[in-house]
């Protein structure tokens, strides 16, 4: 399942890009399309849904991350070591180190 949304998110962004590169400068101006719209719309939803699924630990360790904190630093905050803290925030984002 999550292959195939993966290959549905990348045919959608490929979709869009393509819609981009077709646009004429003068069209930029009014803004995002609406099919554009809807699509950025679609994915901050699913992302929404996405976060609330993740445990409060989980969603503590994406934060302090995003917030630019150091791997030990996240460790810390946590209660975990920093090689836990480093494999937690590659399996959250999606980077298991597999290729994927």
């Amino acid at each position: 399942i999550d292959r195939g949304r993966s290959m549905f998110s990348q045919k959608r962004r490929e979709d869009l890009r393509s819609e981009a590169l077709s646009r004429s400068m003068d069209d930029w101006s009014a803004g995002p399309s609406p099919i554009a719209q809807a699509a950025a719309r679609e994915e901050l939803q699913q992302l929404a849904r996405r976060l609330r699924a993740l445990s409060g630990r989980d969603r503590k360790i994406l934060s302090l991350h995003f917030a630019q904190h150091s791997i030990g630093e996240i460790a810390e905050r946590v209660g975990m070591t920093a090689s836990g803290a480093g494999r937690a925030v590659q399996r959250l984002l999606g980077d298991g180190g597999d290729g994927q």
